[in-house]
């Protein structure tokens, strides 16, 4: 490959020079000496190629030895891992059965001894117990000596341990030099890589195969290190259950349990001799592995340099040869200069004269361009910035009628407050902040907004015939942004624009262009739309239970405990503003029974979620605001005694800088915050009020109660679960012992028996049966699922904590992380002390695994590389053949364009007939499909768009290309009606085309992605070739001249066999059709197109001229000439003919261009190349 690519380049360099520079044999000698020059520079290049690779060979000589230890030493930490497993399990085992026999004996033993005493009277149980007292002294000495046991056991299992650890550090190191040692590796191979591709090609893969082997290496350390430790620590727990067992055996079994420790003791001896036999083997076949690898890549290296040296070779012979072709080139040169020498200087001396005429002609053109641009570039920016149309983009209908909606409040002013009177007036009073906005599109979207001068708004009633100007509605400028205009629109005038009867008001806007007098451009109409709200009092809390508060008689009559609508501990004082805000109801939406208004505190929206609420900055602008006011008040407690004292003597209230309510505790003596405000329950009046007007608009009254101020104790954070999504997943993530040791008892300095003692969950405080879960704000949450504290499993004491959660819908914000994140914020209060909390919070991640193509290529139906996020590799569907098992002649009567994608892709084990789409999607695709990428489409070709479904392709709205899916299958097609046997005239466009489809993943929770994306190309079926491509008519001929085309063009297929479908005999003298095929692609005769056809004739002036163009159509002149096709039996053209109807002889020749084209069922028009026949009409002979 290098020895042609160089040759490739000395040619071309070469050939590049001799065009223009070959004046003489000086300048070859120069180039050639420049060619002998690089030459030298590659056996350079070879010889320090060569010298690298031999330092190479050494590098890895070096590399491979280091490879040697660390394997031997891998080799012998996994055989260390594996003996230490098996001696602990043998361990463990004999220990346990220890145990058992030896306490069963004991205690069957011991329990008939001291029953056959008592029985026989010899002794009181008491008297026994006495007696027995010496055999606990003999209890304490196998005790100290078990523990001297557990004592040696320790040792020498610990002995055993540092051994595999120090092993296990000395690999590490080895393996870091061996890292070390690759890495200068690879920096040599990339120094050589710019002499030799190939050669670095051939070593980076031996590379990636030796650090393949280091990750297994490491992996495989890692997984012995990890197994050891674990296998050791259950070896340890086991021992010690064994022995504390032991201590509990009495004096007769002393005998036996030595013997069994005897026992284990040998076992354990046995074990580490098995250990070491095992790690002398594996040392053995780890430096015979070594060996052969090392061979190998000897073998691969040698192979190399062996290659490469002969490319040296060749490419030295190559360069001899161009040698040779630089001489003969340069002397075919010289002769050729020679022998056009004087046509040469003939042609120098004719430019020499003229070039002032050039030069004067060239810069006159040149300035008339550089004006023509400037004018142009003018053009250009006024049709690119001028506002040329706007378009109303509505976003609010009345009876489906695009509508502008003004607001205007109404409402009942209230009177006597905070009396048994309080009520509303009579008369209506109305608000209006004036304003509201309207979009529009503006065309083009890159106006330039400073070559608009104002608005203005043009106002008709809608049975009106004129528009006019008006004041009555001022515009100005709001934003610009994406082709959207939005101005603010301010009423000015108290008339109303109207409701929803059938008398209303319709209005235009209109902008008035800068720098171009009396220019506007105006929108269509829209309706204008006033919709009248009553205005009321609303908590700005978006759960409250009772919306709109409360009335006076509810204020007045609430026992303890109700109407609160916020808490706060006295220290923490409260911005009143925040708890309320205004909202709007449509007074359309309110029932017959509510228009008397007879108890308008009852007057309740049909639909809460449908209200309007208003900003603080809506409240200002409508004139509006809020006041509060404490009111007396005496609280019914349970017994229904009433509280002696007056509970607005506990807080007070003041206006701060912004004009914000603050209300703060105080003590009844005015102290402010004061514990004495603890359980007081303050009532406030607050009142809406219209400044405009003076007048109350709404009044409601609510309570604030004051609360001991907590003493939260922080926890922190417990450990995050981890798990994977699931739909519909149910989820229990628990804190067990450890941690409730770790997070609970240990922080709190406190035993577990204390802690529960002190401490409950807030539920359990508040009557439920677990915590009460919250954000980090502070705020309770919900559909997070509940966490409870229960007794752990066949314990009184031990106490968990389980979270149980239901996975319901995510987020699109989840989707994209691919990952479910909560947490939760919870408290532990003190049982007698509910102001002391302990506050902890949970969380627990659920990793939502990507949906992927689990299926590989069938290389042999795809072009392009094989990776499913290139959407340019190609698959091909090819026109049916006749002896296609499902779609040839024998199913159906004309050809199909159709095929299964899935036959482009494998999975191991399922037969190509037997793949549904489920087979190529990884497991957790709950539903897949092929469709067309509509966004890539649109970019291929402005007519093409595709349903909503994905399913099918338009071409200018009309059927294209079809995917259906079908019991698992996935079929693509271009379109067909009639039993598939017509094309629509849209699918014959894609045929020879290429179209974008995408396979699309639909995950259990509804979101979908992208799983693969490719082109699916289109075969054409046939070919058209002309035999003929000219001609000659003549004139002054009896019946017309006559020209045979039986022969003129020839239909075949063009893919496969490439068969004849229709063609000329020439032996036969007569058309030839393979009736079979014809039907199959439902060809049609040829058609000669004279109607289109164009001749070079033309009209100048006055004239009909002859010209070197053909742009007229030939049938401009059919009162002269015309020409007709002669057709046979079977409707095949077989003659051309040409008629000169004038009766005046032709003298000069002209010419016509006629179109030929076949139809056939995948083509509206099949041409060849050129698509016409060009024929010249010539003079008729007169000698």
């Amino acid at each position: 490959m290098n020895k042609k690519f160089l040759s490739a380049i000395l040619f071309g360099a070469l050939m590049v020079t001799s065009t223009g520079t070959f004046v003489s044999c000086k300048d070859f000698g120069d180039d050639i000496d420049n060619v002998q020059e690089q030459v030298n520079a590659a056996k350079s290049d070879i010889s320090a190629l060569q010298s690298q690779v031999a330092t190479l060979q050494t590098a890895l000589t070096t590399a491979q030895s280091t490879a040697d230890a660390a394997k031997s030493a891998a080799a012998a930490a996994q055989a260390t891992g594996d003996a230490a497993l098996a001696a602990a399990e043998a361990a463990k085992a004999a220990a346990a059965q220890a145990k058992a026999d030896a306490i069963a004996k004991a205690i069957e033993e011991v329990e008939a001894l001291k029953a056959w005493v008592v029985s026989q009277n010899y002794v009181t149980e008491e008297q026994l117990a006495e007696a027995l007292l010496p055999i606990s002294a003999k209890i304490s000495a196998i005790e100290e000596s078990l523990d001297q046991i557990i004592v040696y056991i320790q040792e020498n299992l610990e002995a055993n341990i540092q051994t595999a650890l120090k092993n296990i550090m000395t690999l590490q190191e080895d393996l870091a030099i061996q890292q070390e040692t690759l890495d200068n590796y690879a920096a040599i191979m990339e120094e050589l890589g710019a002499a030799d591709q190939e050669l670095w090609a051939e070593i980076a893969s031996t590379r990636e195969g030796l650090q393949e082997s280091i990750t297994a290496l490491n992996n495989l350390l890692n997984e012995s290190t990890e197994g050891l430790y674990g296998e050791i620590a259950s070896t340890r727990e086991g021992l010690q259950e064994a022995l504390s067992a032991l201590n509990n055996i009495v004096g007769e079994n002393y005998a036996s349990l030595e013997t069994e420790i005897a026992t284990t003791r040998e076992g354990l001896q046995q074990a580490l001799t098995a250990l070491n036999n095992l790690l002398d083997d594996a040392k053995e076949e780890l430096a015979a592995e070594i060996a052969t690898t090392r061979e190998e890549l000897q073998e691969v290296i040698t192979t190399l340099i062996n290659t490469h040296t002969t490319d040296v070779e060749e490419i030295q012979n190559e360069i001899g040869a161009i040698y040779t072709l630089v001489g003969e080139t340069s002397t075919h040169l010289n002769n050729l200069i020679a022998d056009n020498a004087a046509e040469i200087e003939s042609l120098w001396k004719a430019l020499e004269a003229n070039k002032s005429e050039l030069k004067a002609e060239i810069t006159e053109n040149y300035n008339a361009i550089v004006e023509l641009n400037s004018n142009l570039a003018t053009l250009h920016t006024l049709v690119k910035t001028r506002l040329t149309s706007l378009l109303f983009a509505p976003s609010y209908y009345v009876d489906g009628i695009e509508a502008i909606p003004f607001r205007t409040l109404k409402y009942n002013p209230w009177i006597n407050l905070m009396t048994a009177n309080e009520g509303q007036e009579t008369k209506e009073l109305t608000l209006s902040d004036g304003t509201t906005q309207a979009a529009y599109f503006a065309s083009p979207s890159t106006i330039d907004l400073s070559a608009i001068e104002g608005y203005n708004v043009l106002l008709n009633d809608a049975s009106n015939l004129k528009s006019r100007a008006t004041d009555a509605i001022t515009a100005t400028f709001n934003s610009f942004k994406d082709g959207k205009l939005i101005v603010d629109l301010k009423k000015n005038s108290s008339e109303v624009f109207g409701g929803l009867g059938d008398e209303f008001k319709v209005m235009a806007l209109q902008a008035v262009l800068a720098g171009e007098e009396g220019a506007t451009v105006t929108s269509d109409w829209a309706r204008i739309y006033e919709a009248h709200y009553l205005p009321q009092i609303h908590t700005s809390k978006e759960t409250f239970e009772v919306p709109h508060l409360w009335s006076y008689r509810e204020g007045k009559a609430a026992a303890e405990g109700e109407l609160i609508l916020a808490s706060s501990d006295y220290k923490t004082s409260i911005n009143l503003n925040k708890l309320v805000t205004v909202c709007l109801t449509d007074l359309e939406d309110f029932g017959a029974e509510n228009e008397e208004k007879e108890e308008i505190e009852d007057i309740q929206p049909l639909a809460i979620e449908s209200l309007i609420t208003l900003s603080a900055e809506e409240i200002k602008a409508y004139g509006m605001k809020f006041e509060f006011i404490l009111v007396d008040e005496y609280l019914l407690k349970e017994e229904q005694a009433v509280e002696e004292t007056d509970q607005q003597k506990f807080a007070t209230i003041t206006v701060d800088e912004n004009g914000d309510y603050i209300m703060t505790s105080r003590a009844m003596d005015g102290t402010p915050d004061n514990a004495d405000a603890i359980g007081r329950e303050p009532l406030v009046q607050v009142q809406l009020i219209d400044e405009v007007n003076g007048k109350v608009v709404d009044v409601n009254y609510f309570k604030i109660k004051w609360t001991a101020v907590v003493n939260d104790i922080p926890l922190g954070a417990l450990p995050t679960y981890e798990d994977t999504f699931e739909c519909d997943g149910q989820y229990s993530f628990e804190v067990l012992t450890e941690a409730m040791n770790k997070y609970f008892y240990t922080k709190m300095d406190m035993s577990k028996e204390t802690f529960h003692k002190t401490y409950q969950p807030e539920g359990a405080y508040n009557g439920g049966t677990g915590f009460i879960l919250y954000d980090a704000d502070g705020d309770v949450l919900e559909n997070v699922g509940t966490i409870k504290q229960k007794l752990a499993a066949g314990s009184t004491t031990t106490y968990n904590l389980v979270w149980n959660y239901n996975q319901g819908d995510i987020t699109e914000e989840e989707w994209a992380a691919k990952k479910v994140e909560r947490t939760v914020y919870m408290k532990y209060v003190n049982k007698t002390n509910p102001t002391e909390t302990l506050t902890f919070s949970m969380s627990f991640v659920l990793n939502i695994e990507d949906m992927a193509l689990a299926a590989g290529y069938v290389q042999t139906y795809w072009s392009g590389e094989l990776v499913a996020n290139n959407g340019a590799k190609m698959f091909q569907v090819n026109p049916a053949l006749t002896s296609d098992k499902n779609y040839g002649i024998n199913n159906y009567t004309t050809c199909r364009i159709i095929t299964n994608m899935l036959h482009g892709y494998h999975v191991a084990g399922i037969n190509a007939d037997d793949l549904v789409i489920e087979d190529i999607v990884s497991e957790n695709v709950a539903g897949a499909t092929f469709k067309f990428d509509a966004k890539k489409a649109a970019e291929m070709n402005e007519d093409w768009t595709v349903s909503e479904d994905g399913l099918t392709l338009l071409v200018d709205g009309v059927e294209a290309a079809q995917i259906t899916m079908y019991k698992g299958k996935a079929f693509i097609k271009l379109f067909e009606t009639d039993k598939y046997t017509v094309a629509t005239e849209a699918a014959k466009t894609l045929v020879g085309k290429k179209v974008p489809v995408q396979l699309v993943g639909t995950h259990c929770s509804g979101y979908e992605t992208i799983l693969d994306s490719f082109l699916v190309h289109f075969i054409e079926p046939l070919k058209l070739t002309m035999n003929m491509t000219e001609g000659q008519l003549q004139d002054l001929l009896t019946d017309g001249s006559s020209l045979d085309i039986r022969g003129a063009i020839a239909v075949s297929e063009k893919f496969g066999l490439k068969r004849d479908v229709v063609y000329f005999d020439e032996e036969a003298d007569k058309l030839v059709s393979n009736d079979e095929l014809v039907g199959w692609y439902v060809v049609e005769p040829a058609t000669w197109d004279i109607e289109n056809a164009k001749t070079n004739l033309m009209v100048d002036g006055k004239n009909i001229v002859i010209t070197n163009e053909f742009k007229t159509l030939f049938s401009e002149f059919k009162d002269k000439y015309s020409l007709e096709t002669e057709v046979s039996s079977k409707g095949n053209p077989k003659a051309l003919k040409f008629y000169n109807h004038s009766g005046t002889h032709i003298q000069q020749a002209f010419k016509v261009q006629i179109p030929v084209y076949v139809k056939t069922k995948w083509n509206s028009m099949l041409a060849g190349e050129p698509a016409f026949v060009e024929v010249t009409i010539v003079p008729g002979v007169t000698e």
